[in-house]
């Protein structure tokens, strides 16, 4: 159980990563 909620919690992380890198090159445009 421990590993799914592991693994759960770094795909949220790498999710929110990738919102940010996103919100940067919209800005960019």
């Amino acid at each position: 159980m421990g590993g799914a909620a592991e693994f759960r919690s770094s795909i949220e992380k790498a999710a929110d990563i990738c919102l940010e890198i996103l919100d940067d090159i919209l800005k960019e445009l």
